[in-house]
């Protein structure tokens, strides 16, 4: 079974406030769960 995991804040379209989401696809079996995007899980800061 998959399941796409989505999290986020909006803190007000059109104000100029910061925005954040996150996405994870996650593929669970009878053995355990596994992430099926390939991608560096690093906290960039701007």
């Amino acid at each position: 079974m998959c399941f796409h995991l989505l999290c986020g804040m909006w803190t007000g379209y059109g104000t100029g406030a910061p925005n954040y989401s996150l996405s994870e696809t996650l593929l669970v079996t009878k053995n355990g769960a596994d992430t099926l995007t390939n991608f560096e899980r690093e906290l960039y800061v701007k």
